[in-house]
This record gives C-alpha cells, structure tokens and sequence, in this order.
C-alpha cells in the first residue's frame, strides 16, 4: 500500500512530452529552454530536486511550460540533478537520479518558473512481494532471449540484453519499456502502479505485444508455453 508524507517546501516543475522518470531510474537530459534552463541551475545551487511530470497529450510548442495542470499527469516523479554542465554552443546537459513518486497538489507559483506542492507516495514491498518483482523479471528476460532466437521482436542491439539483465530493478523497467517500444500513455501507467504492479504489467504487455504482432507465427505459442491446434 502507498503510504503519504507530505513535503513542506514547493518543488520546481519540470514538464515531459513523452518521458517518464521512474524513482531509482536514471535519465539523462539535454535541455535549451531558457525555462528549464533556470530550472534546473537554480535547483543544482540548492537541494537538487526537482519535479517531473508527464504532460497528458502531444502538443506542437515544444515549451510546454505554460501546460495548465489538468493537462499534466498527477503521478510523478522527484529526481535529484546527479550531475550538470553548460554545453559551448548553448544549452546544458544534466544526469537525472529518480528518487521517490509523488502526486502533484496545488501550484505555487510560475515565475520565474513553476512551483508545485507535492506529497510522496511510498513504495514498500514486503519480502513475498520482492520475490515475485524478481520472478517477472525473469519471466520478461527469458521472453526477450526467446524473442530474440525466433526473430519475434525487432532486433536488439548486441550486448542489450546483457546489460538490461544486469541492471537495477528500478532501471530494468524503463529499459525494458523502451525496447518494447511502449507509449508515454503506457509507461505513465507503469508509474502510477506500484512495484509489483508495475513489473507484472510490464510482463503483460510484453506477452500482449507477442501475441498480436502481426509479424509472429507458431513461435508464439512456444514462447508462452502454449499447445499449438490446427
């Protein structure tokens, strides 16, 4: 069960077009909005937090900073700015650490960029539940060797696998989403679940994306353990 801790101070709010910040996930970031820009220095001079929210739809202005909040997704994520440089021809890069999901309250303020009260969810897993987050990983990587061997899925880079089975169980997920392929939409819910949801989910979709693609044959039926009727 989510458990709520309110935090006193606003944080600044950094709004996403089509990325979503998972709490233990890494992101990194190249930003040229004079905006966020401001953003994000002011907040690596002070406690390194910040905000980050999906917006709900694709909207042609790229600066969505002006985004009423009813067309921003509630859930969440905080991430603290691990690291940051100004770039020589403009702009500057940034390494995101997701810390902990949170529910966006009431606005603070706008200028000279926008501040949100938040409160944050907490994500507790007793030991059963962490045994089963691990049993779906490995469910979800064996589908993806299978996928691989019988040409299933687009092809995967070399090495990608390896590496995704070695990562964290935060970083797992947005590396499994993105190979996937799975919407904003998609890895929003993905957040708004908690970590056992979220990894059973994930586990979901990826049996979903295999059963329907329009590109698999018997092989299917092998990968999920299915009898094959002619």
């Amino acid at each position: 069960m989510n458990h709520i801790i309110n935090i006193s101070e606003p944080l600044p709010l950094f709004v996403m077009p089509s990325v979503v910040l998972f709490p233990g996930a890494d992101l990194p970031l190249f930003i040229q909005q004079p905006t966020y820009e401001a953003m994000l220095l002011d907040a690596a001079e002070g406690n390194g937090l910040v905000a980050f929210a999906l917006q709900k739809s694709r909207f042609a202005d790229i600066d969505n900073h002006d985004l009423p909040l009813e067309r921003i997704h509630r859930i969440g994520c905080i991430g603290r700015i691990a690291a940051h440089r100004s770039l020589s021809g403009g702009g500057i890069s940034a390494y995101i650490r997701g810390t902990r999901k949170i529910l966006l309250l009431d606005e603070a303020s706008s200028h000279p960029y926008r501040r949100v009260f938040v409160e944050i969810l907490n994500e507790d897993n007793d030991q059963l539940e962490l045994m089963r987050i691990f049993d779906a990983r490995e469910e979800i990587m064996r589908l993806f060797m299978e996928a691989g061997i019988q040409n299933l899925l687009d092809p995967i880079p070399r090495g990608t696998l390896e590496k995704i089975s070695q990562v964290s169980i935060e970083n797992f997920v947005p590396l499994a989403a993105a190979l996937l392929r799975l919407t904003p939409s998609e890895r929003q819910q993905l957040l708004e679940d908690d970590p056992l949801q979220r990894m059973e989910r994930l586990l979901d979709r990826f049996r979903e994306k295999l059963l329907y693609s329009t590109t698999l044959g018997d092989g299917v039926h092998y990968l999920l353990g299915e009898e094959m009727t002619h």
